[in-house]
């Protein structure tokens, strides 16, 4: 499931709501602008004045995401990736510093693709028990 920079925040907010997502791919086109989550809703929220807020249903997605946070971390890999790498590579970006806010899975591990399936730090125990079995 993705969103797009030109859908609305009321159409993000439903699909939170009704898949209890927290976290949502942002295309351009085809091209990934970055991830919504609740906390950039929250932010822009906080920022921005009573008259946008009384707008939040047509609210563009392109102006909640200039409340994201700029080092937001996110890694592509192919649909043949393993869970090896997959686990390892949270494991990689805080060795820098630095947290993977998510995974995406795509055809060939390319940015410009339609992700499959995305993971975050909250799939690792769900892929550790795999990897113990």
């Amino acid at each position: 499931m993705t969103i797009d920079l030109n859908d609305t925040l009321d159409k993000a907010l439903k699909i939170i709501g009704e898949k209890s997502f927290s976290q949502i791919p942002v295309y351009e086109g085809r091209q990934f602008r970055g991830i919504l989550t609740a906390y950039e809703i929250a932010r822009w929220m906080a920022f921005v004045g009573e008259e946008e807020r009384a707008y939040i249903k047509e609210m563009p997605i392109r102006d909640v995401m200039d409340y994201a946070e700029e080092d937001k971390a996110v890694k592509f890999v192919s649909r043949k990736a393993t869970l090896f790498e997959i686990a390892a590579s949270f494991g990689v970006f805080s060795a820098l510093g630095k947290r993977l806010e998510a995974i995406l899975v795509t055809e060939n591990g390319r940015r410009s693709e339609t992700p499959l399936q995305i993971i975050t730090i909250w799939d690792l125990p769900t892929i550790s028990a795999a990897l113990q079995e």
